[in-house]
């Protein structure tokens, strides 16, 4: 008799059954395609997701490979952070950190740049010397350079106070990766760490010995493994840091170039005029960075085609109208304007039509965020604009070029809208015009609503023009009898500038991953040109005596042959290409804050302002007692005042600091710090805005919601809140770092004035936004 088979009772376990039948083996293997707008399910977001993280792994993995390739090379820039470091012994310790080092020196390279080959490594370096007393030189070569290399000195007591200076603009603009070194095996590397991580953060929170070969291949190889996006900073300084991840704006969608050699073509007859003559400039160096774009259908206005503009750092943005390179086949490749005449089919999707500017709603479509959305801006590309803006970067260069002796200025331009550092008695310590600005800014301070009434006309005439509107917060001020300069109707205006900026880098993204795609041309037109390669640039023709003037300040003074090794190298030239739209005019609007120095001052200003007041007083008092004083009566009186304005302020510090540590600390020369002194709304300003660099003449107010007015500063405050300085400036597209340096002007005991020059670091900040309605 069979057994029965078993049967389960009710409280078995049912497991689940599997089902072998939708194994993805068992069927055909079928592309997972989906439609852009169609909802997924489960596996296919999954399936996205996997996807997404392939392809970003493959990128890294490009770029990593990318990087320090021939032509590709990582550029290293070593800044001595005092005079004493040897510069030149690190370099070589670099070229002979293995046996079988390849060493490339250029002959006539103006910054000597070594690009070395390492064959454990398997990479290229760029290897830049720079100099700490050139500030702008050294930052222009942060912004350029893939590493920094900040060689500190054994001794700490050696460093500077300019090379903090020098630390507080390079960590303000922003930087990519860097490291600390230090030449010698006797120094405490704790001690240092120490010492550099009071003021700032130090990279890794490490510093690299650097005495032997072993130590500089270690720090090569550090170099190269690195992935510049897993960048940090440890510490308590790491949110000062945090913005010292890139210089500029698209950083890795820009061409930079490093000028090796400069050279003047001129451009008229034998016979015409020397002085009116006309010169183009030819730059040569290596390109590095993204391909630079010959032709950029956002920038074309109409039947008019447009070629493109370079930006050289401190001088302006400069048409191109020829280049020349060598291809990755070895071929002789020439680009000029006129080719720009035989593109055909060229993609009308992008290119604008020559309107006004229209403003609307910034809220407008907002929802809308996607690469076919609409760039409205006035794209009028009007001279007036252009050759003025050229000028007022032309005006910094010259700037720059009074630290080394060559002034091409008007003192009298500028004399009205800068502080004087120097009295024209040599015994008195502050003039009457910084006196009178100290007075200026404690009253502002202390009534800032009030506005001042000339005695010789009525209240009911002076604030006439105030009648009529109900409050100024909401008011709209009446323009019919109003008149503005001709240029002010070529600004350009965004519809919503932080969604266009997003429009635009997709489209810079997408437009470069066509370039890699493959080597696009129209015939023997080409579009871009390709990174990693030699190339000769030749700008529109501009005035001889700029061109000159760019040839002097960055080539040596003297010929080659009567040029020393020793001899310090002119200060580099960097050129940059530019994103759509940033050669228009605009209204930018930063976000500043003063430096730290200054708001400590700000009690020495109350009291340096009410013993000038009590000075002020005085003398009114005596004003038709006392005679006229000339000669030695005067300088007495001028030492009496600046006697009482001392002891005011020792009497303060010793109240300050005179309970801790028993005496006042106090130095006569320097009461208060130069950048403590007040700053006066339309004061000329030095600013460094990304890779640019211009004078301009900011107004301050509070920051407030795009919505509402914002209240005007006279002067800018000294506190810890940030103030909005607004310049009429080029577009920018966020994020960009801010320094502002102020222009002075020093007054002999004669009491004529000097050429104005740069001074000291005042304020740093970021860009907020481009936007001229507000």
């Amino acid at each position: 008799m069979a057994r029965a088979p078993h049967r389960s009772g009710p409280l078995k376990q049912q497991n689940k059954k599997h089902k072998g039948a939708r194994k993805s083996s068992d069927k055909n293997p079928k592309p997972h395609r989906v439609t852009k707008n169609k909802i997924l399910n489960k596996d296919q977001r999954r399936l996205l997701s996997k996807q997404l993280r392939i392809q970003k792994r493959l990128e890294v993995k490009n770029l990593e490979a990318s990087r320090g390739t021939k032509g590709n090379p990582i550029a290293c820039v070593l800044i001595p952070l005092s005079s004493s470091v040897p510069t030149h012994l690190a370099q070589l310790l670099f070229q002979t950190c293995e046996p079988n080092t390849e060493v490339i020196k250029k002959p006539d390279c103006l910054q000597n740049v070594v690009t070395i080959r390492s064959q454990i490594l398997n990479k290229y370096f760029n290897l830049i010397c720079a100099y700490s007393d050139d500030l702008f030189g050294c930052l222009d070569l942060a912004n350029f350079a893939d590493w920094l290399v900040l060689l500190v000195p054994s001794n700490p007591s050696e460093i500077p106070d300019s090379v903090h200076e020098l630390l507080t603009a390079i960590y303000a603009q922003g930087f990519t990766n860097a490291s600390y070194a230090v030449l010698s095996s006797n120094s405490n590397l704790k001690e240092l760490k120490q010492i550099l991580e009071y003021r700032f953060p130090v990279p890794e929170s490490t510093i690299h010995q650097l005495n032997s070969s072993a130590n500089a291949l270690n720090l090569l190889r550090h170099i190269a493994s690195t992935n510049p996006s897993s960048f940090h900073i440890k510490g308590k300084n790491a949110k000062v840091a945090g913005q010292s991840t890139v210089a500029h704006t698209g950083a890795r969608y820009r061409t930079r170039l490093l000028v090796d050699s400069i050279e003047l073509i001129s451009e008229n007859n034998a016979h015409d005029d020397i002085t009116k003559s006309e010169v183009s400039v030819c730059l040569r160096g290596h390109l590095h960075g993204a391909p630079l774009i010959l032709f950029e259908e956002l920038e074309q206005n109409g039947s008019v085609l447009v070629g493109p503009h370079v930006h050289l750092t401190g001088w302006g943005d400069f048409p191109l109208i020829e280049a020349k390179w060598i291809d990755n086949y070895h071929l002789q490749q020439t680009w000029q304007i006129s080719d720009l005449n035989t593109v055909e089919n060229i993609s009308t999707k992008y290119i604008l039509p020559s309107t006004s500017v229209n403003l609307t709603n910034e809220n407008e479509d907002c929802e809308e965020d996607s690469l076919s959305d609409e760039m409205s801006v006035d794209d009028s590309h009007e001279s007036t604009s252009e050759n003025q803006w050229n000028a007022t970067e032309a005006i910094s260069g010259h700037l720059e070029s009074e630290l080394s002796g060559n002034s091409d200025i008007e003192c009298a331009s500028i004399a009205s809208h800068t502080a004087h550092t120097m009295a024209a008695s040599a015994t008195s310590t502050f003039s009457s015009a910084q006196l009178a600005k100290f007075r200026a800014a404690r009253m502002e301070e202390m009534f800032p609503d009030e506005v001042e009434t000339p005695s010789n006309i009525p209240a009911s005439e002076r604030f006439v023009k105030y009648c009529g509107l109900p409050r100024f917060q909401g008011s709209v001020w009446p323009a019919e009898k109003n008149w503005l300069p001709k240029h002010y109707q070529n600004i350009a205006c965004f519809r919503n500038y932080h969604r266009n900026r997003r429009t635009m880098i997709r489209y810079i993204e997408q437009k470069l991953a066509d370039f890699q795609s493959a080597y696009k041309s129209t015939g023997n037109v080409f579009k871009y040109i390709p990174s990693g390669v030699d190339v000769e640039l030749l700008l529109q023709p501009v005035s001889r005596d700029l061109g000159e003037s760019i040839l002097s300040h960055h080539t040596f003074p003297q010929p080659n042959e009567a040029r020393k090794p020793s001899d310090p190298r002119p200060h580099p030239l960097i050129v940059w290409s530019l994103l759509p739209h940033e050669t228009q005019m605009s209204v930018c609007h930063f976000t500043m804050f003063r430096r730290a120095s200054a708001i400590h001052a700000v009690s020495d200003l109350v009291v340096i302002a009410n013993a000038a007041n009590k000075i002020t007083e005085s003398s009114s008092k005596d004003n038709g007692i006392c005679a006229l004083e000339f000669g030695e009566e005067a300088s007495t009186q001028v030492e009496r005042e600046d006697k009482s304005i001392h002891d005011a302020l020792i009497s303060h510090r010793y109240k300050i600091d005179g309970k801790k540590s028993g005496k006042a600390l106090y130095d006569p020369k320097m009461p208060i710090p130069l950048e403590a002194e007040p700053i006066k709304s339309k004061d000329l300003m030095l600013i460094q805005a990304g890779i640019r660099r211009f004078v301009a003449a900011p107004i301050y107010s509070t920051p407030s919601n795009p919505r509402e007015k914002a209240k005007f500063e006279s002067f800018f405050p000294a506190s810890e809140s940030s103030t909005v300085a607004t310049v009429y400036a080029p577009v920018m597209y966020s994020p960009v770092y801010v320094l502002q340096f102020r222009i002075r002007v020093t007054e002999d005991e004669d009491g004529e004035l000097s050429s104005p020059y740069v001074g000291e670091l005042v304020a740093t900040g970021s860009l907020r936004s481009v936007d001229p309605a507000i």
